[in-house]
Order: C-alpha cells, then structure tokens, then sequence
C-alpha cells in the first residue's frame, strides 16, 4: 500500500498539464501570464471567415464571472488564445479578416487608419500559421499587451488604444454576440464533452 501510495505521488509531477479538446485542437485549463498570473479557462469558440472555420479562441481571466466591459477596456487582466482551424492561413486571407474585425471594434474609420500600422502589425503574426498554431495574446494593465505565436518571443504593442481594439475582437460592445457569450461563459470539468 505505502509503495503504491509512493509511486503514485512520483509519477504526479510527470502528468500532462490538463488539456481541453474543442473543434480538434486543444487549450490548457489555466494559463500563466508573464506576469507570474494564473488565469482559469472560461469559455472557448469558433470564429469563421467567409463562412469557414477560421479559428478556436479561448479567453482566460481570474474573475469568475468575467465583465465583458473590464476586459475590453483593458481593466484586468486576460489572456486569449486562438487555435487555427484552417490547414494554412495565406497572408491575404489574414489581412482580410484583420481588418474586418478592426473596422468592426472599432467602429471608427479614423480610428482604423490612426491604429493601422498595429493591426498590420499583428496580422502578420497570423501570416502562413497552419492548423492547430497557437496566437497567444496576453494583457495585464501594468505590462500592456504582448502577443506571441507558438511560444516565441512576444511582441509587445504599446497604447492603450490598439489593446482596447483588439480585445474589443472578442470582448468589446460590437462584437457579435454568440461569440462574447461563449467566451465569458465559464467552462467547468463537466463540461469538457459540451465543448467538442
């Protein structure tokens, strides 16, 4: 009994992070920010372009009900993570849709051509991902915004203004709906089957 017991307790420090499987790819149960912040998953969807799957996003944040109004303002902070759904995103294609979700969050046309080097900036960062990559994008309010692909180096966007617009993608008042409910709903252990 001890030596199970002991063998057991070994073998827990080897076992894979918790992983949760949604539109064939896979987000980790929590996330851990540069800033040594452990944030829970709370909810994950499907975004499409052109009415194809484009990507899976997952938003991680430390409140338990999420205030979609907080996050977008750039108030607390979250991580969001998009898994690409396509076989190969082109750089057109992601330019695209870029500025498609930019000109909706923002709403402002002036606001889209003060902010474009930005935008253009972080769609490269989407330019010829494959199925399954990983855009991870971290806000804290002391640090700002870093946005990584697949574990490199982050690049950091300074102003507040672009953090607000690209979390206003998924969080903000024009964002469509289903996908800011979908987010902000938490997703619990009993729901792993729910979420495929």
């Amino acid at each position: 009994m001890k030596r199970t017991l002991a063998c057991l307790l070994l073998a827990l420090p080897l076992a894979a992070p918790l992983a949760r499987e949604f539109k064939g790819v896979e987000f980790e149960e929590t996330a851990r920010q540069g800033s040594g912040i452990t944030l829970p998953l709370k909810g994950l969807t499907e975004v499409a372009h052109n009415y194809l799957p484009f990507y899976a996003a997952a938003l991680y944040a430390g409140q338990s009900k999420p205030d979609p109004r907080q996050l977008s303002q750039g108030q607390l902070p979250c991580r969001i993570e998009l898994r690409w759904l396509m076989n190969a995103v082109q750089p057109e294609l992601a330019d695209q849709h870029w500025e498609q979700e930019f000109t909706r969050s923002l709403g402002d046309k002036a606001l889209v051509e003060y902010l474009r080097p930005a935008i253009r900036r972080f769609s490269g960062l989407s330019h010829d991902a494959v199925r399954a990559e990983a855009l991870t994008i971290d806000y804290d309010p002391e640090l700002g915004l870093a946005v990584s692909r697949n574990g490199a180096a982050a690049v950091r966007f300074p102003g507040v203004e672009f953090s607000r617009a690209l979390l206003g993608v998924w969080l903000g008042p024009k964002a469509p709906s289903a996908r800011r409910d979908e987010l902000l709903t938490s997703v619990g252990p009993s729901e792993a089957a729910a979420a495929q």
